[in-house]
């Protein structure tokens, strides 16, 4: 126990260090102003995610799947510029105009309900994910200590000392990873130059390699030797459209789906989404390209050797600089989905720090990445999770800007406090009904889904929405209806039962407190009667031969002792009040209803004097003579 404790303060002392002791993560309130980023931030961390290990491992899998060279590079290119668009016109809005991270979102739009269900399923896709990227990272690795690595077809490990490297490899990066946004960040941006410069390297050495000398050479290999149209055993044939869609919906879950609203609620604008375009024209187009030429290398010098391992390639291309390039852009990439993932349970579980949940999601991650299979079918997993998870990103932009410009209500649970919005649960259960059962029954190939999944999930959405708020508000105006004809009839039985002389049940709220301004010696009785004919013939309480006060006070007020003057504390100023109580009423009323309406109310009891802090009357205005004729006035008219 004691070294757990030692162990703990040691990981929260380095967090204090490294992101600064003030550092907060904002996880359930707007980011604040003092903590937003600049784009640089996001241009590193797009920059480097995106340039990341597993796009060793995804390049080779266009040519595995048989696509042409006319189909990778104009496909790969259109999809990375429709996601970047996807960035910045769909999830950078939401993210800046909210500044809270997806999960506290769809808390407040949802409701908690909801919210546990979708982020158990976004923890495990994030997980998986990562594990994946653990995967590719121990391969750099393991290629240095000669660790054999596993096959194409493996689907479980096959040596313990690849178990073991993935679990180290893991172990860091989940530690990376628990620091937070502002240590992913710095390790982002440390990393990215050399990620860079390694990337170009590879592609030089790539190009010497396959003995290209112009561009039509280039173009002559890349048609023969690299992407020969002609698909491997297992694996399903690619065309132009496939490239295009799983090049757009690589990071469906965080564009389109909003899971990057975590990371751009720190962004100053919208803007900073168009970074987004280095990681996917750099990161992804040019990587892909480069990586599939690498594995054509690969087969040049061993036929045999079919593995799609990112560590061997780039020590084959690049040697020990490509093989820390694979370990670096693993942790890059991985760190920004652990932390996601470590914000989906958190979320479940506000009181836990946000660092140790993160460490926990990192273990699971791990252990996803022991598998060697996730890598081959890394495109599936991929496009398959997206396709879970877009519709409540779709979803959640139409909450956001479609809903209010129809004058409805976003956020409907946080408005209702926490009522569960059955509109989001039926969208999101239909859509992957429908195009889930889709795919499993290889009618509607999974890269292909998510494009009328999204279709069908914005209008859903939409309509389930007016029909749910509609029906809210009747239920509400329902409710308050039967509230107002029960406090009414309670009041009747009350009225009932005090004719009947039954003052046991009489029960009242004291309507006004009025003072008069008098003299008390020589009062007449006509001015008693006066005011006993005013106040329903209840009677004056007690009456002081001092100044004119009115407490104004036209709510809904209750009964008080007589030594009280004022609920809110009055103040006589130079003269002390004179006081008139009405006695307990049989039923509760307004106190201009009492007196016949606001206007005549205010015309006879305005006060010319300031209140004070407490919102009673004040200090007088005014000389004696100007408040005698006042008083004169309102005598006069009380006579009337």
């Amino acid at each position: 126990m004691k070294g757990g404790n030692l162990s703990r303060k040691a990981i929260q002392a380095a967090h204090r260090v490294i992101c600064g002791k003030c550092e907060d993560q904002h996880e359930r309130e707007p980011v604040p102003r003092s903590g937003l980023k600049s784009w640089l931030n996001f241009a590193a961390l797009f920059s480097s995610r995106h340039i990341a290990a597993p796009e060793f491992t995804i390049g080779p899998l266009f040519a595995v799947h048989g696509a042409s060279a006319t189909d990778a590079f104009i496909g790969l290119l259109v999809g990375s510029v429709l996601a970047t668009l996807s960035w910045r016109f769909l999830c950078a809005p939401v993210a800046v105009k909210k500044r809270l991270t997806l999960y506290y979102t769809l808390e407040r739009i949802a409701g908690r309900r909801f919210l546990w269900v979708y982020n158990w399923i976004s923890a495990l896709a994030f997980a998986v994910i990562t594990g994946a990227m653990f995967s590719v990272s121990a391969s750099a690795v393991g290629a240095l200590l000669e660790v054999p690595m596993p096959g194409l077809e493996e689907i479980l490990p096959s040596t313990w000392e690849w178990v073991v490297v993935c679990a180290v490899v893991g172990a860091v990066t989940s530690l990376v990873a628990a620091f937070g946004y502002g240590i992913v960040s710095i390790f982002a941006m440390a990393v990215t130059p050399y990620i860079y410069v390694v990337v170009v390297l590879a592609g030089v050495n790539v190009v010497r390699m396959l003995h290209i000398d112009s561009l039509a050479s280039f173009w002559e290999v890349a048609r023969t030797q690299v992407w020969t149209g002609v698909n491997m055993k297992g694996f399903a044939k690619f065309e132009l459209a496939h490239c295009i869609c799983f090049s757009w919906f690589a990071d469906l879950f965080l564009h389109i789906g909003q899971g990057d609203l975590s990371v751009l609620r720190f962004a100053r604008d919208s803007n900073a989404a168009w970074t987004s375009s280095l990681g996917m024209v750099l990161g992804h187009y040019v990587t892909w390209l480069i990586a599939g030429m690498m594995y054509a290398v690969q087969l040049q010098r061993d036929p045999a050797n079919t593995a799609i391992a990112a560590g061997p390639m780039a020590e084959l291309v690049v040697g020990i600089p490509g093989l820390l390039l694979i370990l670096l852009a693993g942790w890059s990439t991985a760190n920004p989905l652990l932390y996601a993932a470590g914000l989906a349970v958190q979320s479940l579980f506000p009181k836990s720090p946000t660092w140790a949940v993160t460490l926990g999601v990192g273990v699971v991650a791990t252990v996803a990445g022991l598998f060697p299979g996730l890598v081959s079918r890394l495109l599936s997993v991929i496009s398959f999770f997206g396709l879970i998870l877009m519709p409540v990103g779709v979803s959640i932009f139409c909450d956001t800007f479609v809903l209010p410009r129809m004058r409805m209500d976003e956020e409907f649970s946080a408005h209702r406090d926490g009522r569960h919005n059955w509109a989001m649960s039926a969208t999101w259960g239909v859509t992957n009904l429908i195009f889930i059962s889709l795919v499993v029954a290889n009618v509607l190939e999974v890269f292909f889904a998510p494009l009328p999944a999204g279709a069908l999930a914005a209008p859903l959405y939409i309509g389930l929405s007016v029909l749910m708020q509609r029906w809210a508000k009747k239920e509400d105006q329902k409710n308050q209806t039967e509230d107002l004809e029960g406090g009414g009839q309670r009041g009747m039985e009350k009225e009932s039962h005090s004719q009947e002389g039954d003052e046991g049940e009489a029960a009242g709220v004291r309507s006004l407190v009025v003072a008069l301004n008098e003299d008390a010696e020589g009062e007449g009785e006509e001015e008693k009667a006066e005011a006993e004919k005013f106040t329903g013939g209840t009677g004056l309480i007690e009456r002081q031969p001092t100044g004119l006060r009115a407490c104004l006070d036209t709510s809904l007020v209750g009964p008080i002792e007589e030594s009280e003057f004022c609920p809110a504390g009055l103040r006589s100023g130079k003269r002390r009040p004179t006081w008139l109580k009405f006695a307990q009423q049989d039923s509760p009323m307004r106190l201009p209803e009492v007196l016949g309406g606001d206007s005549e109310y205010e015309e006879m009891y305005q006060v010319e004097s300031g209140k004070d802090e407490t919102g009673c009357i004040g200090k007088e205005s005014g000389n004696s003579e100007s408040v005698s004729e006042t008083e004169t006035e309102r005598e006069k008219d009380l006579e009337g």
